[in-house]
């Protein structure tokens, strides 16, 4: 039985799972496993957002937003680390996968939304964040 989940990889550019995570309880003590799993590739517009920023996602006349996934939180050391003190920078395991940019912009031809705390809580106290968004236009004749 699987315990992953499908939020974690969705909308991001990379995406890593630590062997032997995915399971809840071995099925097979003493035998050597492997995760397989296919995947997609569409083709996105990726972007991060510092906390405190506005982040713009914005179509060519006639098509729409459609949000692939986004993420609030860190995941690195050095994106959106201009002039910040390195404590505020040393967390890089907190993030929360949000649907909230998806349910605010999808649909929409341009779309503006604020990388807070308060519009998306706040999953690493006293850590610097950034907000990372992939999406895509499509064409409103494909909806």
């Amino acid at each position: 039985m699987f315990a992953y989940d499908e939020d974690s990889c969705d909308g991001k550019k990379e995406c890593e799972l630590t062997p032997g995570v995915p399971f809840l309880k071995d099925p097979c003590v003493g035998t050597y496993k492997y995760l397989e799993t296919t995947y997609d590739c569409f083709p996105a517009i990726y972007f991060a957002t510092c906390e405190d920023s506005l982040a713009n996602l914005q179509c060519d006349e006639g098509k729409i937003i459609f949000v692939y996934g986004a993420s609030f939180g860190r995941h690195d050391h050095t994106t959106c680390s201009y002039k910040r003190p390195t404590s505020q920078l040393q967390r890089i395991d907190c993030s929360d996968h949000s649907c909230k940019v998806a349910n605010t912009c999808n649909g929409k031809n341009s779309c503006t939304i604020r990388a807070t705390n308060s519009e998306f809580g706040d999953p690493c106290y006293s850590t610097y964040k950034y907000l990372e968004v992939a999406y895509t236009c499509v064409s409103i004749l494909n909806v």
